[in-house]
């Protein structure tokens, strides 16, 4: 490496060591750019973990639910709520509780909200036709006619569904598919 030496005279290996410097420390300084570079770039990739991970962790908080609701079913084979509104639409989130105390196998219940025009009865009647079970109160051939649907839910359980509500206004029934239930279990979804 070559220093720099004040007392030297201007000559010319005076210019040919100070060319020599100067591209040294060019060298240098590029050198120092790219590691420079190299660290802001690992920073940046840093921060775009972190911001991507704060963004995914706030989602719950932006983009919630436009409306919550939640009902439950008990022992009596019923839903504590019949009716419920909502806007064409928005963005629902429903819990449903089963707080009764009977075991699942002979009192699970569920909640099945049904697209537009299809009565609960009817599709009871259909379930059943189709060999639903207390194990499986929802045929998987039985889902084209179903809006939203939570699991079979035991004694102290519950679930939440989300989903977004028909663009059209009109009436939206729902029901509890477990076997039998279908005819105490109904209750009414609108949209405005």
């Amino acid at each position: 490496m070559v220093v720099w030496h004040q007392e030297k005279r201007r000559n010319k290996e005076y210019y040919w060591e100070s060319t020599v410097l100067l591209i040294q420390l060019k060298f240098w300084c590029n050198l120092i750019i790219c590691l420079g570079c190299f660290i802001l770039r690992n920073r940046l990739l840093n921060m775009k973990k972190f911001f991507t991970y704060l963004s995914l962790g706030l989602t719950g908080v932006f983009l919630h639910a436009d409306q919550k609701i939640t009902i439950s079913g008990n022992d009596l084979m019923q839903f504590d709520i019949k009716e419920f509104t909502v806007s064409a639409g928005e963005k629902i989130e429903l819990e449903f509780k089963n707080t009764g105390n009977l075991p699942k196998i002979a009192m699970g219940h569920n909640l099945v909200v049904l697209k537009a025009g299809i009565s609960g009865i009817a599709f009871g009647q259909k379930v059943m036709g189709m060999g639903a079970s207390a194990t499986n109160p929802l045929p998987d051939a039985s889902k084209e006619d179903v809006l939203a649907a939570t699991k079979l839910l035991g004694p102290g359980e519950s679930d939440t569904i989300t989903f977004t509500a028909p663009s059209e206004p009109g009436v939206h029934q729902y029901v509890c598919t477990f076997p039998g239930h279908f005819a105490m279990m109904r209750g009414n979804m609108t949209v405005k």
